[in-house]
């Protein structure tokens, strides 16, 4: 009788004890999903910046170079 009780309270124990450490598993792989997310967000965005920048730099390049052009263009028209 006494064995019988103390059987049924391990095994009380271990299925609170499993259950306890699947809950924890369960939170830890939340946690870890979020913080993927929240790094990844926070990387799309990095990337996002530094594509824009390098479009403005492109951009000035470009208008840099048409000025240089016109310039020319126009030097070569009162030369000629």
């Amino acid at each position: 009788m006494i064995e019988a009780i103390y059987d049924t309270g391990v095994r009380l124990i271990e299925y609170e004890r499993r259950k306890f450490y699947e809950n924890v598993k369960k939170k830890a792989i939340v946690y870890i999903q979020r913080l993927v997310r929240k790094f990844l967000k926070r990387r799309r965005a990095y990337h996002k910046r530094k594509l824009q920048l390098k479009l403005e730099q492109i951009k000035v390049e470009m208008e840099i170079k048409m000025e240089e052009a016109r310039i020319e263009k126009g030097l070569f028209t009162l030369t000629h």
